[in-house]
């Protein structure tokens, strides 16, 4: 009876997951607007009181208070502050994502180039990066014997697909954006460290990654040469 119930159960659990998908996703986006356009109303009022002395601050703060005492905690003068910045950072956007949640939008919102923004977004959607991203490559260098970018990302902890994906995002970015046409192909090396074990992973542009054995491969360490290299560097600090 059991192996006759089973697929039953697993349609409607998948039915089920995939309804509380779609309302996560509408709440979401719901808030996300709703925020859009509370830093637009805020922005106005400023606007129209600038003439008036610390009135931004009284308005922000009494706004906080208002709001907390009616909708309970998250309406902060910091928060509205970042509302009033979502607003005035996307305002000429035609339209926000609906795959982007507000914690992703107040990390965006740090980023000052426009293009980097932009191309952040897109493949933040697509790729649905988790807001645990931090969207900053943490070292870049210039090889002048291969005349390309090459980008380090260090990781504590166990390496995973999404550091790997966010790697191949960092690389096409450079690829993209960065690079001269004259220049080869961006590099991208992801340096793992958990516990005692060292990984390492070399990222290529997509559709590249022959161009690793053919040239690179002559004047880069392989993966595991890398990774002793690690090892023995970490175990200097671990004696």
């Amino acid at each position: 009876m059991n192996d006759l119930t089973d697929p039953l159960y697993e349609k409607i659990r998948g039915i089920l997951i995939e309804a509380r998908h779609i309302v996560a996703r509408a709440i979401n986006t719901t808030m996300v607007r709703a925020y859009f356009e509370i830093g637009r109303v805020i922005v106005e009022d400023e606007l129209r009181g600038q003439n008036r002395a610390g009135y931004g601050e009284n308005l922000l703060s009494n706004l906080s208070r208002r709001l907390n005492a009616e909708f309970g905690k998250g309406f902060s003068t910091t928060n509205l502050s970042n509302m009033k910045s979502f607003f005035l950072t996307f305002q000429n956007h035609q339209t926000l994502s609906d795959e982007l949640s507000w914690s992703h939008y107040n990390l965006l919102m740090r980023l000052d180039n426009e293009s980097a923004r932009g191309f952040y977004i897109k493949e933040a959607a697509s790729e649905r990066w988790s807001v645990r991203d931090h969207y900053f490559i943490d070292l870049v260098f210039y090889n002048g014997l291969l005349q390309c970018f090459v980008l380090l990302d260090l990781k504590i902890g166990k390496l995973t697909h999404q550091d790997l994906g966010q790697m191949q995002m960092y690389v096409n970015f450079y690829d993209r954006k960065i690079k001269a046409p004259h220049e080869n192909p961006t590099i991208g090396i992801v340096l793992c460290r958990d516990k005692k074990e060292s990984t390492v992973k070399y990222t290529l542009p997509e559709n590249n990654k022959q161009i690793f054995a053919s040239k690179y491969k002559l004047y880069l360490p392989t993966e595991n040469e890398l990774a002793r290299e690690i090892d023995t560097f970490a175990g200097w600090f671990e004696k």
